[in-house]
């Protein structure tokens, strides 16, 4: 385009050119000649001209050029005659290039095709403009770069090798002319970027694919998503392939991708991914793979070497719901018709071999041979299968079988059953030979009588017991006669051997009386007692060498007569020990004062003094028929007894302070507990036994309405340990859902408050998540953890904390990380951090996780030191404080070791502060709050010996400086023990005694260097503390506790219904 200048200056300066030096008859001249020639060369574009006079001011525009091109523009004058001025404007310019749209053609997962077309057409080729494309990928790598000449019909772009789901860039740029060319400068254009992303395709395999064990049904897998997902991940297959051997088939679970394929920690390192199968069956092999899955498919499988294998243990089956039901209708008099249902059969603990019907003869029978039958009756094999649906009954006919005589002894035989004889009956699973459960026993099913009154077996049974009779009888006749001629009408005073039977005839019974406490006692000096009168028809009678008659008979009768006062005293009636003399007519013998031996009667009552170990007795001259207070020492008459039950008073240790409600609370000074449990341990254990049996129905009849609700059956671990709706622990609800605020856990009182302790189950697997819910909602500091995961074969409590091989897993929404873990020999101390995922401006917690593994399968441990030392321990992480957020003791049902440790705390405080010791109280206390708290009586027992050892052993070391307690191996000197059970140092001096045979529970103390090393030589943990300057190096001291826990053998096996799982 030529345009002629809008200034005036300018215009009227032009004007002045071409009128005063051009001419006003010339004309302007515009010429434009292409340079460039076609790219096909076929075709020459022609050149442009254009004149213009002085007047004509309009613009002047060259169209039709074309774009990329190189064009010469001359400018000149030609006057009228045709004579063009020397003078010519030249310039070389080239025309801007051309415009090219890029579009997608077709685009797959690995490849892309495009086409780039000119926006505007032309008529001819674009010379010398070439199209110059770049792809780039999400990474800014050059995967194509390339130039191309422009033409009208452009080829389409086709791009190879392509990731899937993978997003590119594609730069493009027109260039035309040459670089090099200074004459006529090229022209660049560069086109908008155009974006595209590649289709989605099967991903790659998983990557670092693990496998962890936790229980015969259950196993948890651990893998990285694949390193090229090619795709969105909507979720993985995990594939469960049973191995040789197994009937099963193949099958697979789905677990949902989520937000784990990008999640990474603080380090930037990803995390795994975890799941967790069940379903699966102990004792069987499995083969297991991992698969991602997009919307393109199923991703690849991993290498052969990379598949993970499992081999599930076998475990006992698991206890059955229901119990065998007897047909009454088809009970006999040896035998009768049972039948229970096969969905009594779980295999989840591995496949049931076989099955076998045990037969106990009375309940009191079954009670104690809980683990070991009275004998099995029925043993059947069970086809190995996985599921036993639909479920159908299994009858049986129990005693059908007359031959069982015939063989041998250890061989199994469904023998006839007893006439008239109550039975019960059990069924038992099997998974392997020395693996197996009990059902529950059933109803008490009672054989009818035989139909044959007298057989040849009771009739020879009859006439043996005649036989034996009668020969007892002839016996005792014979000795009788015997006894009667060598026996003397008179005795001296020195030959009295009745009376001197008598007398240590009644001292015997007093003494046994009192053990049982309803005896008649010992005889008091200088006490008249009544006796029955003599038989006046029976000529034999006992005089004593100063003429005094004395009837065996009437002792054996006064004997019995106290016996029977005593006895009634004990029923609530008075009595009254002595009858008082009312006539002295007839006395053979006066009272006199100085007497020792004296003589006391009525009309017709022999009286007997015990002030020497001579019997005397006396008659009246006439005999008269005796009230009852003559004859048994009390007047109430047997009519007046009261009605119902007899109500004993019970017994109270005197060491009980006075005025205590002994049915809720006993307590006992400190001074006294000694004296205490000496007294409740006479007679094994028998008061003790006595005061737990009070403590058996507190708490019962509260409601456990939540607990019973259908969907939180199966978070109980124990169907009889259900936790109170008034005390127990609820979850913040996550939804409308009956039960979603549910957990088996209780609020159980402590020293400072009433809520310093949650007893709860040991966690499911199904509630482990609910556990730390728990732990966050309450803010515990603390877990108390006293059992291990597995006893004797039995699930006892699924590791709820992450471990040294995975130190962080999330549960649920809460994240527990491992900080630290110290393992001693009796316990673990870890230090564990809850971080809340959905609450990201909660700051992170800490809370301490102590777990004492030493309690033994059976019973309570053998010694009370461990306990006590690691209540310590506790109460040294976490000083007690009333403002102290409530801390979780669990075990195995959260009511057997967790009630004796929350006990054992309390009590020790009261040590601290020298307050009573109420053990019965607190225990009482607890069972308000929860049922079975302290779930047996050796647990109860053993919670006094531990307040024994403390009050002996550590209680009596800070007050006396345990000087009596220690002997040195080495020379005597005076040095301090530093101990972490010792609130200070104790100053001790140490005798020149040696004596090294240690035996039992004691402490060794050796100083090594310049340390003090304390040890328990019964299995405790060693503590270190600093030794005296002056004391000599490599001395040993041993200290003797006086205190060793008394086990009572009737408890090795019992260690609770809930604790033992049954």
């Amino acid at each position: 385009m030529l345009k002629w200048p809008v200034a005036e200056m300018a215009r009227a300066r032009l004007d002045d050119i071409w009128e005063n030096i051009v001419g006003t008859d010339s004309t302007l001249h515009l010429r434009v000649d292409p340079l460039s020639k076609s790219i096909s060369g076929t075709w020459q574009e022609q050149s442009k001209r254009f004149e213009r006079k002085q007047y004509e001011r309009d613009p002047l525009t060259v169209s039709k050029l074309q774009r990329g091109a190189c064009y010469k523009v001359q400018i000149y004058t030609v006057t009228k005659s045709g004579i063009a001025s020397a003078q010519k404007f030249e310039e070389l310019l080239r025309i801007s290039a051309p415009k090219v749209n890029i579009t997608a053609k077709e685009i797959a997962k690995s490849t892309a095709s495009f086409r780039a077309t000119l926006e505007s057409p032309v008529i001819f080729d674009p010379p010398e403009c070439s199209l110059h494309i770049v792809v780039l990928d999400m990474h800014n790598m050059t995967i194509y770069d390339r130039t191309t000449p422009l033409t009208p019909e452009i080829s389409p772009i086709v791009l190879e090798g392509l990731r899937p789901y993978h997003r590119y860039t594609i730069n493009s740029q027109i260039i035309c002319g040459k670089e090099n060319d200074r004459s006529c400068l090229p022209k660049l254009r560069a086109m908008e970027p155009v974006l595209f992303e590649t289709r989605q395709d099967r991903p790659g395999p998983v990557r670092s694919l693990m496998v962890r064990i936790l229980n015969p049904y259950s196993v948890q897998l651990f893998w990285l998503p694949p390193s090229l997902p090619n795709g969105i991940i909507t979720h993985y297959i995990i594939g469960i392939h049973p191995m040789e051997g197994n009937q099963e088939s193949d099958w697979s679970v789905n677990v949902g991708a989520g937000a784990h394929s990008s999640f990474y920690d603080s380090n930037n390192k990803q995390q795994p991914i975890e799941a967790i199968v069940d379903n699966l069956i102990g004792g069987l092999r499995y083969r297991m793979d991992v698969r991602a899955v997009t919307e393109a498919g199923e991703g690849d499988f991993s290498a052969a070497s990379d598949a993970v294998h499992a081999e599930m243990p076998i475990l006992p089956p698991p206890r059955p719901s229901s119990r065998i039901e007897i047909v009454y209708n088809t009970i006999h008099s040896t035998d009768l018709g049972i039948r229970y249902s096969t969905s009594m059969f779980n295999t989840k603990h591995g496949y049931l071999k076989k099955s076998a019907l045990i037969v106990a003869e009375t309940w009191g029978q079954a009670r104690r041979f809980d683990l070991w039958p009275a004998y099995v009756a029925i043993e059947t094999a069970i086809e190995p299968l996985r599921k036993f649906f639909p479920p159908h009954f299994v009858s049986e006919t129990l005693g059908a079988d007359g031959t069982c005589g015939d063989i041998e002894v250890d061989t199994i035989c469904n023998g006839p059953l007893k006439p008239a004889t109550s039975y019960r009956f059990k069924l038992r699973l099997y998974t392997a030979p020395n693996m197996w459960t009990d059902s529950e026993y059933s109803e008490i099913a009672t054989t009818k009588a035989s139909p044959t009154l007298f057989t040849l077996g009771s009739v020879t049974t009859a006439l043996l017991l005649l036989l034996l009779l009668g020969i007892a009888l002839l016996i005792a006749l014979f000795a009788w006669k015997k006894h009667k001629k060598s026996c003397p009408r008179i005795y001296g005073r020195q030959q009295h051997p009745y009376t001197s039977y008598s007398q240590q005839f009644l001292n015997s019974i007093g003494e046994r009386g009192d053990r049982e406490g309803i005896g008649i006692g010992v005889l008091r000096p200088n006490f008249a007692y009544p006796t029955s009168a003599t038989n006046q028809h029976k000529p034999e009678q006992n005089i004593t060498g100063d003429g005094e008659v004395f009837s065996h008979w009437a002792a054996l009768k006064m004997i019995m007569a106290g016996r029977a006062a005593q006895c009634l005293a004990k029923l609530g009636l008075d009595i009254t020990a002595t009858s008082t003399a009312t006539s002295n007519a007839n006395i053979l013998h006066p009272q006199t004062s100085e007497s020792q031996n004296t003589v006391t009667t009525t009309d017709s009552t022999p009286v007997i003094s015990a002030a020497s170990n001579d019997l005397v007795t006396t008659s009246g001259h006439h005999r008269r028929s005796r009230s009852l207070r003559e004859r048994t020492g009390v007047d109430q008459r047997l009519e007046r007894l009261p009605s119902g039950p007899i109500t004993l008073q019970k017994f109270t240790p005197h060491t009980v302070i006075p005025g205590s409600n002994i049915e809720k609370s006993r307590p006992v000074l400190i001074h006294n507990f000694a004296e205490h449990v000496r007294l409740m341990s006479a007679d094994s254990d028998f008061r003790f036994s006595e005061e737990y049996e009070d403590l058996k129905l507190v708490g019962h009849g509260q409601t456990c309405i939540a607990a019973d609700l259908t969907v939180n059956r199966a978070k109980n671990r124990f169907t009889n340990i259900l936790p109170y709706d008034h005390s127990r622990v609820k979850l913040i609800p996550t939804d409308d859902d009956d039960g979603s605020d549910y957990i088996n856990a209780s609020y159980i009182p402590g020293f400072n408050s009433r809520r310093e302790f949650i007893a709860a189950q040991g966690p499911l697997p199904s509630t482990r998540d609910h556990f730390w819910r728990v732990v966050w909602e309450q803010h515990c500091p603390a877990i108390v953890a006293l059992t291990k995961c597995v006893e004797k074969g039995r699930d006892k409590c699924h590791q709820y904390w992450p471990d040294n091989d995975q130190l962080s897993v999330l549960y649920a929404d809460i994240e527990v990380t491992l900080m630290n873990e110290t393992v001693y020999k009796e316990f673990t101390v870890r230090e564990l951090k809850l971080t809340n995922m959905i609450e990201p401006l909660a700051p992170p917690r800490t809370v301490k996780h102590l777990h004492y593994m030493a309690w033994p399968d059976f019973g309570v441990p053998e010694y009370a030191a461990g306990l006590v030392h690691f209540v310590r321990l506790f109460r040294t992480r976490l000083p007690p404080s009333p403002n102290n957020k409530p801390t979780i003791v669990h075990c195995s049902a959260g009511v057997g070791r967790s009630g004796t440790f929350i006990a054992l705390d309390r009590l020790m405080q009261c040590v601290a502060k020298t307050l009573p010791l109420d053990v019965f109280g607190i225990v009482y206390e607890m069972r308000l709050d929860r049922c079975h708290m302290v779930q047996n009586e050796q647990q109860y027992i053993f919670i006094h010996h531990c307040l024994l050892y403390v009050l002996e052993v550590e209680y009596d070391t800070n007050t006396n400086l345990i000087g009596n307690n220690l002997s040195q191996v080495g020379n005597g000197e005076e040095g301090t023990i530093t101990s972490t059970f010792l609130s200070d140092n104790v100053v001790v001096s140490f005798p020149n005694s040696i004596t090294n045979d240690d035996v039992g529970n004691r402490l060794a103390v050796g100083i090594t260097d310049n340390d003090i090393q304390i040890i328990s030589t019964n299995g405790g943990t060693t503590f270190i503390g600093t030794a005296p300057q002056h004391q000599p190096k490599n001395a040993t001291w041993v200290t003797t506790p006086r205190v060793e826990v008394h086990l009572n053998p009737a408890f090795d096996d019992d260690e609770g219904i809930a604790e033992s799982g049954l």
